[in-house]
């Protein structure tokens, strides 16, 4: 697939770039789009705290804490917030999405991309990658090499979609808030039974295989 490495010095604005700048899969990426995009459409801070009734069959086929219940549960707006964020839940992530609509995250996202596209939630994006790239390996023994991503980003774009997340001020909702998503704890102490406890794990259970 290859490799794009893009880093900016934000205080001199010097740039480097290394490998191809073309279309890679966006994966997890785009989720600063739908944090914004979901901020962005609350206009009372009260919205965030508003339960939503999540059943299995809508479970995401990525990555999800959630997706471990076999009933319906009900949390909130915020909770799916910090579950997308700190644990890159994909129900929680698709939950937003149906909230705020794919193109109102689209138009986030291209906002502050250049060349960067999204067509599909969570879902959809991680099932055309499993049916398109996984399952062919599995029933062929050899993988699809390349194809042409729908849903798509480059090191560069996401360099500065994280930035635009960074300064990021809600419209309506107080920006403590959006923060408290953003930057929910994303690394646990592992117990000293395993392991010693400066050794930590990232709270994310990854997903596209």
């Amino acid at each position: 697939i290859g490799y794009h490495l893009y880093i900016k010095d934000l205080r001199s604005h010097v740039e480097y770039e290394f490998g191809e700048s073309r279309a890679y899969p966006i994966c997890s990426s785009f989720k600063l789009a739908v944090l914004m995009a979901f901020f962005e459409s609350l206009d009372d801070v009260r919205e965030l705290d508003e339960l939503v009734t999540i059943d299995p069959s809508t479970h995401s086929a990525g990555a999800s804490v959630i997706g471990i219940f076999t009933s319906s549960v009900r949390v909130t707006y915020r909770h799916c917030a910090q579950l997308m964020m700190g644990f890159s839940d994909g129900t929680a992530t698709d939950v937003l999405i149906r909230k705020v609509g794919i193109s109102a995250v689209n138009e986030m996202l291209q906002k502050h991309c250049e060349r960067s596209l999204l067509t599909k939630n969570l879902d959809g994006i991680v099932r055309d990658f499993q049916e398109r790239f996984i399952i062919p390996e599995l029933k062929n023994g050899s993988a699809v090499e390349s194809f042409a991503f729908s849903d798509y980003t480059n090191a560069k774009d996401l360099a500065q979609l994280a930035t635009a997340s960074w300064q990021y001020q809600p419209r309506s909702v107080g920006r403590l808030d959006y923060l408290e998503c953003l930057t929910v704890k994303k690394c646990w102490p592992r117990t000293s039974l395993f392991f010693e406890p400066s050794i930590q794990v990232i709270g994310k259970g990854g997903s596209i295989g």
